[in-house]
């Protein structure tokens, strides 16, 4: 029976997070370096002011490098002071690193549920207490712990510890150039903590390697739904002589023209944290240029990061969320990849999805994700884009990050499933925002409200469901880092079977002929990536049977075939069969109704076999009787309809005058009987007037 926890964030409860950072000996020369550049830049540009910051270090011993602080202008570069310059030649304690965060946590009386402690180590613990002697103690705290792993020989327990505390580890291959990972995983840690509708989102995360005097120009899109507190950050990872400056030049231009440069009063450089930023408090939406020239003597690794926020809280921006199904593999394993791409809960469809995937050896692996119910995905068009990886190369740790773009044909999909309902964001808001808003207000304008007659309903005996809507969105980019994660065991052979077929269906059936036309998404050779070598397809009248005893069920048979082909197409292409089942089949025909289950596998040239598909019902039956009409005569059926009107043309015409006769009849009628009743009175006035008369004589 699962279990579930549900925290709900007292009122004004600021984010707290704990920098665990090693220092051990093994941190000697780059690895302190860019460990220090990268923890002052969190301190400098990730956090925002009202949050908690502790920080910790570890290595034979542990410290307590600053009390749990509250961010603002004056509290960052008193933290700054304290991020350890270098490392102090001991070993490796991360237990100890731990126990002192916790303990950190206590003395300042800070909630440890929910607070996140940012772990970064870069070697296997050799000094107790061990990390399994402190279990315990981090379970009772509720904490979460994000891991960074700073090279290939850090602790292969960091894994345990996020699957644990519910955290997310990430991986920095120092042996490679880019330290673009190592910002990233700072960069997630803080904005993940925060309310999703307040989390800053990355636009644009790129490197580039310079060589001394070169240059790198480049764009990127500002769509406008964002643009508050626009911030770039460029980084390097070269130590540098203060006295000179940066090594690089920087310049930025807005989609009018405005350019940014050194001269701006929004550029800023900072040799501490080797960065140059340009922060703009609301950018303009639209396409934004920038050049980037090493002036330095020697190469440099350069990162680019674009983050911005939402311009209305009223409004969301289109977001992205990236994660990968578990993060520590066993060779062979399907690893599943997603990127959820959403604007509020409407999900964002036909949006271009790449994930890189950095592998130990070689370069990165680029990979399309997919959101059309096939394969890895489970439901078509819900915004959740997914593909499974088996590019392996190595044991080892692998990194994965994810970029979404509008190549033209991205919409947003409003209503239509419960995965994406169409009610608005209510957002917690910062007290900095709240402060902007001014107090809540009673009374409104009409130009103020918003319409919603682009969800309509359909009404009858079912239950009322909104139509989808599909809007085609804006120009847009996000990058998404879903974190790493680690395969063991890895070796050359080819022991990755096709996936399932998750979509396998009957196009139709007839029971006459005993043809049936069957349909699905072909898989790969290597799960869905390649072209497998053969498809498998059986039948039963029961479908347990089917399930159960796959390989007792019917096979169908290149005999059988009437169109298409038992070797499969290429991966996410659509394969298409008719079969003409052998008169003896009509023996398992369900008497009753003529039903049929059928199933498919997919095979690959070294026999892996993928698992059996989806069920798919066959029910046979033959057409209803058509009607047919004569060919021949082009007009006929323009003949049919005037003859029809004609018919009903006259037959209208004779009913009114069938009415107009009634009525003139009833009319004539009516004057005779009033012409009869008049003489009848006539006649006994006169009558009267005459006995009168007899008796008067009388």
């Amino acid at each position: 029976m699962p279990k579930f926890r549900v925290i709900q964030p007292k009122k004004n409860q600021r984010l707290a997070f704990v920098l665990v950072l090693d220092v051990s000996g093994s941190m000697l020369g780059r690895r302190i370096e860019l460990l220090r550049a990268a923890t002052s830049r969190f301190i400098k540009y990730q956090l925002s002011d009202f949050c908690t910051v502790g920080m910790v270090s570890f290595s034979t011993d542990s410290q307590t490098l600053a009390n749990m602080t509250a961010l603002d202008d004056a509290t960052r570069q008193s933290l700054l002071d304290r991020v350890p310059v270098e490392d102090d030649k001991g070993f490796t304690a991360i237990g100890k690193g731990i126990e002192e965060a916790l303990e950190l946590l206590r003395r300042s009386r800070e909630p440890t549920e929910g607070t996140l402690l940012l772990l970064v180590s870069d070697g296997e613990e050799n000094v107790e207490p061990y990390l399994n002697d402190v279990m315990k103690s981090i379970k009772e705290s509720r904490v979460i712990i994000n891991t960074v792993a700073f090279g290939r020989h850090a602790s292969k327990k960091l894994e345990k510890l996020v699957k644990m505390t519910g955290g997310k580890g990430f991986f920095y291959d120092d042996e490679k150039v880019s330290h673009k990972v190592l910002d990233s995983a700072f960069i997630e840690s803080s904005s993940t903590q925060a309310d999703v509708e307040l989390q800053p989102i990355e636009i644009v995360s790129q490197n580039v390697e310079l060589k001394a005097n070169e240059h790198h120009e480049s764009f990127f899109v500002v769509d406008k739904d964002l643009g508050k507190s626009t911030t770039f950050l460029i980084t390097y990872d070269y130590p540098v002589d203060a006295s000179k400056g940066a090594p690089l030049d920087v310049l930025v231009w807005s989609p009018r023209g405005k350019k940014y440069s050194s001269k701006s009063a929004e550029y800023k450089e900072d040799l501490r944290t080797l960065s140059i930023s340009v922060t703009i408090p609301q950018a303009e939406p639209g396409k934004w240029k920038y050049w980037i020239q090493n002036k330095h003597t020697a190469s440099l690794d350069v990162s680019f990061v674009v983050s911005s926020e939402a311009s209305s809280l009223t409004e969301q921006p289109i977001r992205v969320r990236s994660w990968i199904s578990d993060i520590d593999f066993t060779f062979p394993s399907r690893v599943k990849i997603y990127a959820e791409v959403k604007k509020g809960y409407n999900p964002i469809v036909d949006a271009s999805v790449v994930a890189t995937i950095a592998r130990p050896q070689g370069d990165p692996w680029l990979m399309v994700l997919f959101d059309d119910g096939a394969g890895a995905d489970t439901t078509a068009n819900d915004g959740i884009y997914s593909a499974y990886f088996a590019h392996f190369n190595g044991s080892g740790r692998y990194s994965v990050e994810a970029v979404v773009i509008n190549d033209g044909r991205a919409k947003v999909s409003i209503g239509g499933t419960p995965m994406s309902s169409s009610a608005p964001y209510l957002p917690r808001m910062s007290r900095q925002q709240q402060l902007e808003l001014g107090s809540p207000r009673d009374s409104f304008a009409p130009e103020e409200f918003h319409s919603t007659s682009d969800i309509s309903y359909v009404t009858g005996d079912e239950q009322e469901s909104p139509v989808v809507s599909l809007k085609p969105v804006d120009d847009f980019e996000r990058f998404s880092t879903a974190g790493s994660f680690k395969l063991e065991e890895w070796n050359e052979a080819d022991r990755v079977a096709p996936s399932r077929v998750t979509d396998l269906k009957v196009v139709d059936a007839k029971l006459s002929d005993r043809m049936v036309w069957l349909e699905w998404t072909s898989p790969g050779d290597d799960l869905d990536d390649g072209q497998a070598v053969l498809s498998e397809v059986r039948y039963h009248s029961d479908p347990l049977s089917l399930l159960q005893n796959y390989m007792r069920a019917s096979a169908a048979s290149t005999n059988m075939l009437v169109e298409g082909d038992f070797r499969p197409p290429a991966a996410r292409t659509r394969h298409a069969l008719v079969l003409r089942l052998p008169p003896e089949s009509e023996l398992r025909l369900n008497a009753s109704n003529h039903r049929l289950y059928f199933a498919v596998r997919t095979r690959d040239e070294i026999g892996n076999i993928g698992d059996v598909s989806n069920l798919a019902l066959a029910h046979f039956r033959d057409p209803v009787p058509k009607m047919h009409i004569v060919r021949g005569d082009p007009y006929l059926l323009e003949k049919i309809f005037w003859a029809i009107l004609v018919t009903v043309v006259s037959a209208a015409i004779v009913l009114a005058i069938a009415l107009i006769a009634c009525k003139v009849r009833s009319k004539k009628r009516n004057q005779k009987y009033e012409c009869s009743r008049s003489n009848q009175s006539s006649q006994r006035a006169s009558a009267a007037d005459k006995h009168q008369s007899d008796k008067l004589l009388a």
